[in-house]
């Protein structure tokens, strides 16, 4: 684990907050990344029974293959939730970042539907992002994670 993933893991959700919201060159990224829990965005619209979605990804190991374009958990030979990726402003934060949205997905149409991530690239091997569902600020998103790519 890099001494930069360790960072994000000791940051508050104030910090993490902060480096969001920085100005940095977008690029999608591209490989593998196992996927990091990091803080729950406390807000009254996503509190349970909301946090049912979010949830697993406290405890259950995940990850984003950006080559095949697909959230994985576990293992990459579990690969579920495609989705496409675009470089555009954060829906929830004053920041550009990378979407990612399902509406290709084989997923079913309700759980399709729901999902909406934003992943903010910090570097060639980190990202910072924001999971969460295809809602409004404070509605929509749950959580801050991070990836840290693995090949």
């Amino acid at each position: 684990m890099t001494l930069q993933l360790e960072k994000l893991k000791q940051s508050s959700l104030y910090e993490l907050e902060q480096l969001y919201a920085e100005n940095t060159k977008l690029v999608t990224p591209v490989g593998i990344y196992r996927g990091h829990w990091l803080k729950r965005i406390d807000s009254p619209e996503n509190r349970y029974p909301k946090t049912w979605g979010s949830r697993p990804f406290e405890y259950v190991p995940f990850g984003i293959d950006f080559t095949n374009n697909r959230w994985f958990f576990y293992t990459t030979i579990f690969q579920i939730g495609k989705f496409r990726s675009e470089i555009h402003q954060s829906r929830w934060r004053s920041a550009m970042v990378v979407g990612l949205h399902y509406e290709s997905s084989q997923l079913p149409g309700f759980i399709r539907n729901l999902l909406y991530d934003e992943v903010k690239p910090l570097s060639e091997t980190l990202c910072l992002g924001i999971g969460g569902f295809n809602r409004d600020k404070g509605e929509g998103d749950h959580f801050f994670f991070a990836l840290e790519r693995c090949s």
